[in-house]
């Protein structure tokens, strides 16, 4: 028997064998990162037409603040612009902050603003990456255990990458005024990774567990609201981590430490999570009893009727995608007034109702997926249930989508099953369409991407297209309006804006812009149908 055997020390071969382990892994780590750096450029190369693009609509109602008080280059200015904001009660501070990066006056350049709002997406996306990393060796118990994380490592990157090349969020990213739904997702991803990196450490019995995760959902939570209100969904969407997969999956050990950090989640996630849907109760209720409301065409009860097709429709855009999708204006979008007005509200509520039954029903078995179904609607709990919002904007599936592709991702990237006699085919088949499957998407994803970015680089085309895909939408009709009396083409401009009044006569984008085009086209007034709008509107906002 050798010494080293003896002495109970490892031989050569030992020492070889973890030598090449450690290499491996080393060199899987590498292409891990390879490849995702892949994706990064990748998007940046599919992202790069839109960057010529200009401001559009709700740009134009935000961003003169930064010269509103002169050029912020003292204390003063500065902080009169940091406060100046009316969105949220918080009035959205550290959005407002982030547009100090890119201009300190007005009127400004609209390049830099899309070019950070796109290195930020691609930063989301890596950090991403990382979330599911962590997901993913948790859902196969630690780089140490017989399999590996080899398959759950690709799978992250791969699920990040589908969500980072997603034409979907065009108008989320180039939109410059969204980034105020890009930066919660930041603070929710933040948050999401230094509370997994806390429970890990006291799950393994590790001290400053509890400190790292109570600091990730107070702080991010903070940080999240004052970038935007849906940022207050952090703890909610940990604790629907917590329900799909982490308690399942990994549950925290029966140690002094596991029973802190479990007080710590009551405290700090049940509890904000509860105050929360107390609220969205109240707010419910208050506008249920009040009917209709001051400044919407629909009532709450037809809001809540709608919002299911909406989640239904937002679901195809994510699984169908497209290059050009409905764009900004969606003022067109025509409310539920009834389960069966128009049928398709009954059929999206059974749809909606069965996936969380789904959800809850395999949440042992798939947890993963049970956890990407669970988190889509957790995520848009804000917007797109009681609060009397707008029915529909896309950039609303920017942190609710998240682990949408990770399930899908996970299967992709599966090592291949043994091979049972008489199946080997079949199976040899599947697997090479997963293979397949795993490089042709994400290159779909980033074609669709590049041609809808270069619309996005043309806004006068951009706007005559969403007027032709919106045609109920008095702002599309206006707004392609406004780039037909640029273009010389006035006569287009008030046909347009005359069959738009006809059937929107309270409108007064409508009716203003008429003006404005009969003026350009050498036409009296009609100063009338102007009168009728502003007498009758029911939008007395910003935009009033």
């Amino acid at each position: 028997m050798p010494a080293a055997v003896r002495l109970g020390l490892p031989d050569r071969g030992t020492f070889a064998l973890a030598g090449a382990i450690s290499i491996l892994r080393a060199r899987r780590s590498t292409l891990t990162a390879l490849s995702f750096a892949t994706i990064i450029a990748l998007a940046w190369f599919a992202y790069a037409p839109g960057l010529s693009g200009g401001f559009l609509f709700d740009d134009y109602a935000n961003l003169p603040a930064l010269g509103a008080y002169g050029r912020i280059d003292n204390a003063t200015a500065f902080l009169r612009y940091i406060t100046s904001g009316a969105a949220d009660p918080t009035g959205r501070p550290l959005a407002l902050l982030s547009f100090l990066v890119d201009a300190r006056n007005w009127p400004a350049d609209p390049w830099p603003f899309k070019r950070t709002s796109v290195i930020l997406h691609l930063a989301n996306g890596t950090l991403l990456a990382l979330v599911l990393l962590r997901l993913g060796r948790t859902l196969r118990g630690g780089p140490d255990r017989a399999g590996g994380t080899a398959s759950t490592d690709a799978a992250a990157v791969l699920g990040a990458g589908l969500w980072t090349l997603h034409p979907l969020f065009l108008s989320t990213t180039l939109y410059v005024v969204q980034r105020e739904a890009m930066l919660p997702a930041t603070c929710i991803l933040l948050g999401l990774l230094g509370y997994l990196h806390g429970r890990a450490k006291a799950s393994a019995d590790r001290g400053h567990g509890i400190g790292w995760a109570a600091a990730s959902i107070v702080g991010f939570t903070l940080l999240g609201i004052l970038c935007k209100a849906n940022g207050a969904l952090l703890p909610l969407l940990i604790l629907t981590l917590e329900y799909a997969l982490l308690d399942g999956v990994a549950p925290l050990p029966a140690t002094s430490r596991g029973k802190s950090f479990r007080t710590m989640r009551r405290v700090l996630l049940a509890v904000p999570a509860a105050a929360l849907i107390a609220y969205f109760v109240y707010a419910g209720a208050r506008g249920l009893l009040a009917g209709s409301l001051a400044d919407r065409p629909w009532t709450l009860g037809q809001r809540l009727l709608t919002e299911p097709r909406v989640l239904v429709d937002y679901l195809q855009l994510l699984w169908l995608p497209r290059p050009y999708s409905r764009g900004v204006f969606n003022d067109g979008y025509a409310a539920s007034t009834g389960l069966l007005s128009p049928p398709s509200t009954l059929i999206c509520i059974a749809v909606v109702v069965a996936l969380l039954a789904f959800a809850v029903r395999v949440r042992r078995r798939h947890p993963a997926l049970a956890l990407a179904i669970l988190f889509f609607f957790v995520g848009h709990l804000m917007e797109s249930s009681v609060i009397a919002i707008e029915l529909y904007f896309e950039h609303r599936n920017y942190v609710p989508s998240l682990l949408m592709f990770w399930p899908l991702a996970l299967w992709l990237c599966a090592p291949a099953p043994a091979v049972s006699a008489g199946t080997q085919t079949e199976s040899r088949a599947i697997l090479f369409a997963r293979r397949f499957l795993t490089v042709a998407l994400p290159l779909l994803l980033a074609g669709l991407t590049y041609v809808g970015a270069g619309l996005w680089g043309n806004v006068a085309d951009q706007g005559l297209l969403w007027a032709a895909r919106n045609p109920d939408s008095p702002r599309a009709q206006a707004y392609a309006a406004q780039i037909e009396i640029a273009r010389g083409h006035s006569p287009q401009a008030v046909a347009r804006l005359r069959a738009a009044l006809s059937a929107h006569p309270d409108e007064i984008q409508l009716g203003l812009n008429l003006v404005d085009a009969e003026c350009a086209s050498h036409i009296a007034p009609d100063m009338a149908a102007a009168a009728t709008s502003l007498r009758t509107t029911r939008k007395l906002g910003r935009l009033a």
